[in-house]
C-alpha cells in the first residue's frame, strides 16, 4: 500500500518495521506516569527522564556508528525497553506490592468490563441522538 500511494516513503519501511515494535515498551512505560503523580514522586519522575536521556545518547553512539540510519530505529527500541524497565524497577521501589503478569494483559478482568460498558453505553447514548 505505502509503495502504491507514498512511493516515496517507501525506502523508510524498514524503519517503520523496527519503530512499531518500540509501542509495545513505550506504552508500558507510559502507564506508570500517573502513579508517580499519585504518590508526589515527581523527583523519580525527572530521574527517568534523565536516565531515558541517557539511553538515548548511549544507545545513539552505539547503533548509529554500527548499523547506520537503521541504527536510530534499532537505538529507540532498546532505548523504549531500557526505560520501560527502569520505570518498573522505579515504580517496584515506591509501591513494592505493585505487580504486573503478561497474563493480565491479555484477559479481561471486571475493570476492563467496566471501562467497556462504559464506552459502549456512551456509543449507544450518542447514536440514539442521530
Amino acid at each position: 500500500i505505502v509503495n502504491y500511494f507514498f512511493p516515496k516513503y517507501y525506502a523508510s519501511m524498514p524503519l517503520f518495521k523496527i519503530m512499531i515494535l518500540g509501542l509495545i515498551p513505550v506504552s508500558f512505560a507510559n502507564i506508570f506516569t500517573p502513579i508517580f503523580y499519585t504518590f508526589g514522586e515527581q523527583k523519580s519522575l525527572f530521574a527517568s527522564i534523565m536516565i531515558k536521556n541517557c539511553f538515548i545518547v548511549a544507545f545513539s553512539l552505539i547503533f548509529i556508528t554500527s548499523f547506520g540510519v537503521i541504527g536510530t530505529a534499532i537505538e529507540y527500541l532498546f532505548t523504549a525497553s531500557a526505560y520501560s524497565i527502569e520505570r518498573y524497577s522505579k515504580l517496584k521501589r515506591i509501591m513494592p506490592n505493585f505487580k504486573i503478569s503478561l497474563k493480565s494483559f491479555f484477559t479481561i478482568d471486571s475493570y476492563d468490563r467496566i471501562i467497556i460498558s462504559g464506552i459502549l453505553s456512551r456509543f449507544k447514548i450518542l447514536s440514539r441522538k442521530r
